[in-house]
């Protein structure tokens, strides 16, 4: 196994952990809740208005967020977590976007 395939491994399994432990619901898990995304600024894709961002709570307790060291890995975990179901669109991230984030969606207040 290279460096990257490690790296891509680690934050795979640190964000699906950090999935499990943030679902505050109480209903069973289910990756399809979950939305998966790159960016290189967390605060604007996450919190901002739909035409910017997700428009995410800010008290919303069901987001997770991991930095990557390059471009590469992130677009690896994020494709590996929609490949586990999670919701997303790849390709959306800049070449310098190394945050991969994922969030509980919450009908008629998030957007993908």
């Amino acid at each position: 196994m290279n460096g990257v395939q490690q790296e891509v491994r680690v934050a795979v399994g640190t964000l699906i952990l950090g999935m499990l432990n943030a679902d505050s619901r109480g209903t069973p898990f289910s990756f399809g809740d979950w939305y998966v995304g790159i960016t290189n600024d967390l605060q604007t894709r996450l919190y901002g208005e739909p035409d910017a961002g997700h428009n995410v709570p800010h008290d919303h307790p069901d987001v997770v967020t991991h930095e990557c060291p390059s471009h590469d890995v992130a677009d690896q975990v994020e494709g590996a977590l929609r490949g586990c179901g999670c919701g997303g669109q790849r390709g959306l991230g800049h070449e310098d976007s190394r945050f991969v984030y994922a969030y509980k969606t919450i009908s008629g207040v998030t957007t993908p």
